[in-house]
């Protein structure tokens, strides 16, 4: 008897390495957007002009999204290395 389903090849491994960057991006820019409100809050709640503070946690939110995106791409390619083991 044959199986009546067509043998389909499993594409989920191919969006895999997508996803991941993906998602590191929108974590760099979602840590980039909470830190430019958080600065543009203070700027309005002090009645400052110039967005002192906007710009200042803007560039804090850069550093921080840089640095978890580093970590992330740093730690993939480490589980990727694998180390021989001893006998």
């Amino acid at each position: 008897m044959t199986d009546p389903t067509p043998n389909i090849p499993n594409k989920s491994k191919d969006y895999k390495p997508y996803l991941k960057y993906s998602a590191m991006w929108m974590q760099i820019l979602g840590s980039i957007l909470v830190f430019a409100f958080l600065g543009h809050w203070i700027d309005r709640s002090l009645c400052i002009n110039k967005a002192i503070f906007t710009a200042i946690f803007s560039l804090l939110g850069v550093g921080l999204g840089l640095y978890l995106g580093l970590k992330e791409v740093i730690s993939s390619s480490d589980k990727k290395i694998e180390k021989p083991s001893k006998k």
